[in-house]
């Protein structure tokens, strides 16, 4: 006699009252709910205040990292030495969680040249 399999059905992880939560918190993490911080070249800080200057920005609708520049830090004699790095529309620096290189804001009056 040949033992029989019956199917089982996956587990429910997330149930559907949980759907809204759950959608939420992917968006927040993916920072699809931020708004746009970073519009164009320009001078921006971060979260811990360091100094970005934003060269090329290709369509700052999308989500994914499209901004590109270069964030400033003081060396041992206190020159400013550039780290080339993208970020996203929303200034994060990383996709799914918050770091001190998200971009939080525009410095205003001035430019990137």
């Amino acid at each position: 006699m040949t033992p029989t399999m019956t199917p089982v059905a996956p587990p429910d992880f997330i149930k559907p009252e949980q759907m809204d939560a759950y959608q939420a918190e992917v968006a927040h993490r993916t920072g699809k709910n931020l708004p746009v911080i970073i519009d164009g070249p320009g001078r921006y800080r971060t979260r811990n205040g360091r100094l970005v200057v934003i060269q090329e920005l290709n369509d700052p609708a999308r989500a994914s990292a499209n901004c590109r520049g270069t964030w400033y830090k003081p060396n041992k004699r206190g020159k400013l030495v550039g780290n080339y790095s993208i970020w996203q529309p929303n200034g994060r620096f990383r996709f799914l969680d918050e770091h001190p290189l998200d971009v939080v804001a525009k410095e205003t009056g001035n430019d990137a040249s």
